[in-house]
């Protein structure tokens, strides 16, 4: 019996070592996996004319550090850094003014009450949308924001996903066949609330250039000079071209290189009066 239980004690221990064995391969595998995900989402943030040279300073520097959890911390750290290394670069390509910190807390706090007061009306029209229709109530568009960043923009479906396959980025949805309730959001509006979410994670702002679609965005800036001058500010809903009405693209981009310029509080707070004025006066009409 003594031999028995010797003999299964061996194959436990054996069992054991195998197991520990192959969970130390295990973690050494996907710790090596991580880290490598975070040098290289570390090195995307960067200019693109440093990122192989810091790239390869992260990772020698990485290889140095004792223990695969020491590793980690590490790369973690480089995240940081490259957080604050590109804040920087963007802060000089913005020509960031005083007034700039001040707009985007205002683009916080007036967001975030705003989507707290339409919170019900969020919930009950993608609520709908999902009883009357297949695939997400939202859609989102990427579009070209501050200093070239692609980010997607929100807002909620009015046309039948079926309609939309094989669309490009940046296409208008309001110009395929709307459905009955994509109608009345279309003309009411409501279709738009969701990119308040876009101003308070701060893609957009509530005051700025409007956003372009990719494509238009790629060819405008291989054709037009100075175009890249309107992404040193954050996008908005509503831009000083949009109140001049101002659709031919020469005479958008002088309106949105003149607000860059000339950008402040002042500014802004005429360009949103100007806004309300307008809406209130097409309700009366």
């Amino acid at each position: 019996m003594a031999v028995i239980v010797d003999i299964v004690g061996i194959i436990c221990k054996i069992i054991a070592g195998a197991v520990s064995q192959q969970l130390t391969n295990e973690f050494k595998e996907w710790t090596c996996w991580v880290i490598e995900r975070l040098v290289q989402r570390a090195v995307q943030r960067l200019p693109k004319d440093e990122r192989d040279r810091f790239g390869e300073e992260w990772r020698s520097h990485i290889d140095e550090v004792p223990g695969q959890i020491g590793k980690i911390v590490v790369a973690l750290n480089f995240t940081r850094a490259a957080r604050k290394i590109s804040a920087m670069a963007k802060a000089g390509y913005r020509d960031a003014l005083p007034g700039d910190n001040l707009k985007r807390a205002v683009d916080v706090v007036a967001s975030a009450a705003f989507l707290v007061a339409v919170a019900p009306e969020l919930g009950l029209i993608a609520t709908i949308l999902r009883l009357t229709g297949h695939g997400s109530a939202l859609v989102c568009e990427t579009r070209v924001g501050l200093c070239g960043r692609r980010f997607e923009m929100l807002r909620f479906r009015i046309a039948s996903p079926y309609e939309l396959r094989g669309a490009g980025s940046g296409t208008h949805e309001h110009r395929e066949p709307l459905t009955r309730l994509g109608g009345f959001l279309r003309k009411t509006g409501l279709y738009f609330l969701p990119v308040a979410i876009n101003v308070f994670r701060g893609d957009m702002s509530l005051i700025g250039p409007l956003p372009h679609p990719v494509n238009i965005a790629g060819q405008m800036s291989q054709c037009v000079p100075r175009y890249d001058e309107r992404t040193k500010v954050r996008p908005g809903l509503v831009s000083l071209a949009t109140l001049r009405s101002s659709w031919e693209p020469l005479s958008e981009l002088a309106d949105d290189i003149y607000y860059v310029r000339n950008r402040s509080l002042k500014l802004d707070f005429t360009i949103f009066c100007q806004a309300v004025r307008d809406i209130w006066m097409r309700r009366e009409e």
